[in-house]
């Protein structure tokens, strides 16, 4: 059986990449350093409360994240 992970580079990029997902969180009040994206990026997690967070800026922003959309399967 495959495992799925999160794949936080589609879901970054989903939400304008980097550079404009932090404008969003930031837009949207959520504290958090330029560095965090970077990190989630590195070590290919999200942490659940961030996840959230997302799903609300995206909303705000006329988007569905979905967490089904961004699932790599691996072995």
């Amino acid at each position: 059986m495959k495992t799925p992970t999160l794949d936080v580079t589609s879901v970054v990029k989903f939400l304008g990449g980097r550079i404009e997902l932090y404008r969003k969180l930031t837009a949207a009040r959520v504290e958090l350093s330029h560095r965090t994206i970077d990190n989630w990026i590195y070590h290919r997690s999200i942490p659940m409360n961030r996840f959230i967070e997302l799903v609300t800026v995206a909303k705000a922003n006329g988007l569905k994240l979905q967490l089904e959309d961004h699932l790599k399967y691996e072995n």
